[in-house]
């Protein structure tokens, strides 16, 4: 056994030659192992110490060995190697030597060369502070996770829209350097990669112009004024009416929330009132039925969607405690057509059996149809938002407008501007058309709302009103 030693410190960025340079030494012998001993330092400019130790074993009898080339010493590290004749193959039924162990005591591992490409990888230009493609994709599957029924071809790496924020969310959104980040990532955008084919379409027209010399004399530019100020309204009108009903369907969503803490503090109250265990039982149907509401309100809003996820699962856990995965109440919720009221209907006769087994006061039930009367106007009113959208000839009319615009707008400016026109019809394209993509993508907001961290909440809750009375 014989072992050539390299070492390589203090590479600059990341050391992508290093990786190259040991495998011309592989190529050369296949009986090559190495032990690669990686050590970081943050210190002086943030360099990567890399050490690595081949053990090159005794070749196979019949096998060729072929003596590797010289190295050669560069700003990598100092490379030398010593080769003393082989030894002669070991008997068969003697064991191999262990291989050399490594001189560096820290964290010790046998890579491949694609493995140690994907730790080592290319050079990956981010700024300090901001993500990389890689975080990015990670924070799209984080969300996709956490919720399978998001439309995550409207959803870009970490939007806000998606997620319940946290105090660390907050302050990595209010932060200064927001501005260079929302640049550096606009090729990560939804709304960039969804409006580019539209975009390039007035800049194909803009080079043509430009390109043909045509037309040879201006367009006076004072219809395009005028018709600038309508598109800034009609854009402004279009926005504001779809954020309106992304509020909307938040706040519904919100009472909802709090309006089934209600039904379980109420519940459990109940229960610990009552004094028996039959009003014990009713009070825990109760908080898995209100906890099946939600999750039958989510899937009932995104159903027969190409990303809807199946509710059946989240159902049956909601309703273990006190049904069986194939009882009848399950087969009800998950089976019938219309879900959510199917779960009305069972809540409110597990309400009105609790009022009378715990004998509550007249209070109790007015309460408990007040909190029911809420959770069905919940269910109604997204309802409504879910099959009503803005009128289509606006939608349609808005599109029709702007792609005219932008358009026609080369023939004015072309004279003018020459060749940096076809940028500036990019630039102001995508302006344009992104702010109608935006109206249009949070129209429909059940697709991009963190609907399943909102029942999470409401599973958190039925669950530490269930716990009060003696029930997990």
């Amino acid at each position: 056994m014989f072992t050539y030693s390299v070492r390589s410190a203090a590479a600059v960025g990341t050391p992508r030659g290093v990786p190259a340079r040991v495998r011309n030494l592989k190529n050369h012998n296949k009986h090559i192992k190495r032990n690669v001993v990686v050590s970081q330092s943050r210190g002086g400019g943030g360099n990567n110490n890399y050490n690595y130790d081949w053990t090159l074993t005794t070749p196979p009898p019949g096998s060729q060995h072929v003596e590797p080339p010289p190295l050669k010493n560069d700003y990598y590290g100092d490379v030398s190697y010593g080769v003393p004749p082989p030894p002669p193959p070991p008997p068969p039924t003697q064991a191999p030597a262990p291989p050399q162990a490594a001189p560096l005591a820290s964290k010790t591992t046998d890579y491949d060369d694609e493995k140690l490409h994907e730790e080592v990888g290319p050079r990956n230009w981010v700024l300090p502070g901001f993500p990389g493609k890689k975080d990015a994709s990670k924070t799209r599957e984080k969300l996709h996770t956490k919720d399978p029924g998001l439309n995550m071809s409207l959803i870009s790496s970490g939007t806000p829209v998606t997620q319940v924020f946290s105090h660390a969310d907050w302050e990595r959104h209010r932060e200064i350097n927001r501005y260079f980040r929302v640049v550096y990532k606009i090729w990560q955008s939804t709304v960039f990669r969804r409006v580019f084919p539209p975009v390039c379409v007035p800049t194909i027209i803009a080079a043509v112009c430009v390109y043909m010399k045509w037309p040879v004399a201006a367009i006076n530019a004072m219809p395009f004024t005028i018709a600038g100020q309508v598109i800034s309204l009609m854009l402004v009108f279009r926005t504001n009416s779809s954020y309106q009903r992304f509020v909307e369907c938040r706040l519904h969503w919100g009472s909802m929330l709090n309006t089934t803490r209600d039904l379980g503090r109420v519940a459990a109250t109940c229960a610990r009132n009552g004094g028996n265990p039959e009003s014990a039982a009713l009070a825990l149907r109760v908080c898995c039925l209100t906890e099946s509401f939600a999750w039958l309100l989510k899937a009932h809003l995104r159903a027969g969607l190409p990303y809807h996820d199946d509710v059946e699962p989240n159902v049956v856990e909601a309703m273990a405690p006190c049904s069986d995965a194939d009882s009848e109440d399950v087969k009800f919720l998950t089976k019938g057509a219309h879900g959510p009221l199917n779960c009305l209907i069972l809540l409110t006769d597990a309400c009105w059996k609790l009022k009378d087994s715990s004998n509550a006061p007249f209070e109790v039930s007015s309460e408990l149809h007040k909190f029911l009367q809420t959770l069905c106007g919940v269910m109604g009113a997204c309802e409504r938002l879910l099959k009503t959208p803005i009128p289509l000839s606006y939608t349609r009319h808005a599109g029709r407008t702007l792609m005219m615009f932008l358009c026609l707008l080369p023939l004015t400016l072309a004279p003018a501007m020459g060749w940096t026109l076809v940028p500036a019809i990019f630039i102001l394209s995508y302006l344009l058309l992104g702010v109608d993509e935006i109206g249009v993508e949070i129209e429909e907001p059940f697709a991009i709302l963190p609907l399943t961290p909102i029942c999470e909440s409401v599973k958190s809750g039925q669950k530490t009103c269930r716990e009060t009375f003696g029930y997990k």
